[in-house]
């Protein structure tokens, strides 16, 4: 990747990461505020509306920003970039088609799905309500995949602050007004909110995306051939692939409240154990994720000028570099959400049960984070039917393990399931990346001296959190634990060569000249 597009993906991922982890800060926070006023089988049963939903959102937004984002990469590559405009117009066409017929179906839907499928007749508001928000996320998903393309993901990060304030601030409002009501009001406030969040996102990037598009070259009516038949080449794949993996994820999350109640527990039981697992410990685990998501959607544009470009040397070493740091980053994650499991669990949520699922998964990170990255390698060299092959797959496996296992092993077993689903997925996935990219670099040797780091640091700072006093909040305690485990993390890493100084002085390099050019170009503007 050459100094000037390093440098520039460096500093764009660094925001969003930023961004990212600050709304991911804010979203535990608040959503440990509406567990503890909702309770878990509350928190269970808006989970089960998402199991739901889920699948039309789903099959409204997929691939539209994965389409934006290649495309239009694709055409910064060429001279010309002519088509620029023309793409984003028909994807965002397409968006609002699409998504504007998967709500009118959730919607006339919503009834016979809560009643039928989730046994909740109290849902079917909700599942209204979210149907008639998925025009609007899905434009917004067209336009912040444009936003990626051209490497001007301030304004991406800028939405997504705002459209954060705006929910919680209508949440609050609404629940203000509502909560007396019970459970059934209390969830209708919150998905009101989210309905009318996404809205006020979409108008804000709407105006940023209309005047950063008003300087593209226009391009005539006869060169627009091809666009709509391009589009729909990584749509209609990732379509599939989403819906029917959605489908299934959501066939597998309604079985597991029956199979809990087949393994002998009651319905209350069963809808609070699957609300503390999924809602409060999975959340906490992908907590740290909020860095990798963020630089692993900017490799999508990236890989695709790439490609285009037939760069194969590039693609290779920028595989390579992605596989081994992701690995390093989420060794180091699992290693701190595992030591401190049991402060985060009673610091968040007050809960011994959310601390003991916070650390049974917390080994399945560095899995769950490399699956993430080399998706995103896949689809930006245009696998994306590998993918929805290998998703179909590990969804149908999971719905069959969950009915043979839930009902025999309770929650232990969908724990299983999703054990098992994770290392399906990467197996495939990893295996196809390193075919087509050509990647060589032999990445699981270099396991051992980051997991001996991770277990030195975090073993290191709960031997001196009891020797040193602490601060008397428990939240500030492990803020201050975690912070010094993951310092000390990346201090034994250096020592230990995992990564090499020149790698660091050679990044400083990058981000200067890069960050100069960033704020001369936003003084132009």
């Amino acid at each position: 990747m050459a100094l000037k597009r390093a440098g520039r993906f460096v500093l764009n991922g660094l925001l969003l990461s930023a961004v990212s982890l600050l709304l991911r800060t804010v979203g535990v926070s608040f959503n440990a505020f509406l567990t503890a006023k909702m309770g878990a089988a509350g928190t269970g049963l808006y989970q089960l509306v998402m199991s739901v939903y889920s699948p039309a959102l789903t099959l409204a937004t997929a691939g539209v920003n994965l389409a934006v984002s290649r495309l239009v990469a694709e055409e910064l590559g060429k001279e010309t970039g002519g088509l620029m405009r023309a793409v984003l117009r028909r994807c965002l066409a397409y968006a609002v088609t699409v998504s504007s017929l998967v709500g009118g179906v959730l919607f006339l839907l919503s009834e016979t799905a809560a009643v039928s499928w989730l046994s909740a007749p109290d849902a079917a508001p909700l599942l209204r309500v979210l149907a008639m928000g998925l025009p609007v996320i899905a434009l917004s998903s067209a336009m912040n995949g444009y936003f990626t393309a051209v490497r001007r993901v301030s304004r991406s990060a800028f939405a997504q602050v705002f459209e954060q304030i705006v929910r919680i601030g209508l949440t609050a409002l609404l629940l203000a007004r509502l909560w007396d009501g019970g459970t059934a009001s209390c969830l209708l406030a919150i998905v009101a909110a989210s309905v009318g969040a996404d809205l006020s996102s979409c108008l804000l990037v709407a105006l940023l995306c209309r005047r950063d598009v008003a300087g593209l070259p226009r391009c005539s009516s006869g060169s627009e051939d091809g666009i709509l038949s391009r589009i729909l080449a990584i749509t209609l794949p990732v379509s599939l692939s989403s819906f029917l993996r959605s489908g299934l994820v959501a066939i597998e999350h309604l079985l597991i409240p029956r199979g809990l109640r087949k393994s002998g527990v009651s319905y209350e039981t069963a809808m609070a154990s699957y609300g503390t697992l999924t809602g409060m410990a999975m959340p906490i685990i992908f907590f740290p994720a909020s860095f990798l998501y963020s630089f692993a959607g900017l490799l999508i544009p990236e890989l695709a000028e790439a490609k285009e470009n037939r760069r194969t040397g590039e693609i290779a070493a920028t595989a390579e570099r992605v596989v081994n740091t992701v690995l390093i980053y989420g060794i180091g994650a699992a290693g701190l959400l595992l030591g401190f499991s049991r402060e985060l669990g009673l610091a968040i949520y007050q809960s011994e049960e959310a601390a003991l699922y916070i650390r049974v998964m917390a080994p399945l990170i560095p899995i769950m984070y490399l699956d993430t990255a080399v998706d995103s390698i896949l689809k930006g060299l245009g696998q994306q039917v590998y993918t929805m092959k290998v998703n179909i797959i590990d969804a149908f496996v999971s719905v069959l393990a969950v009915w043979i296992l839930v009902p025999r092993l309770g929650l232990n077993g969908y724990i299983a399931v999703i054990f098992l689903s994770e290392l399906i997925n990467f197996s495939f996935s990893f295996t196809r990346m390193v075919t087509v990219t050509g990647a060589k670099g032999i990445f699981f040797r270099r396991i051992p001296l980051p997991v001996l780091a991770v277990v030195g640091s975090v073993s290191g700072v709960r031997l001196l959190s009891h020797l040193l006093p602490l601060p008397a909040s428990p939240a500030m305690a492990l803020a201050l634990g975690m912070s010094l485990a993951a310092m000390a993390y990346a201090v034994l890493l250096l020592v230990l060569g995992v990564i090499p100084p020149r790698r660091i002085l050679c990044l400083v390099r990058k981000l200067r000249p890069a960050s100069r050019r960033e704020a001369a170009s936003a003084h132009n503007r």
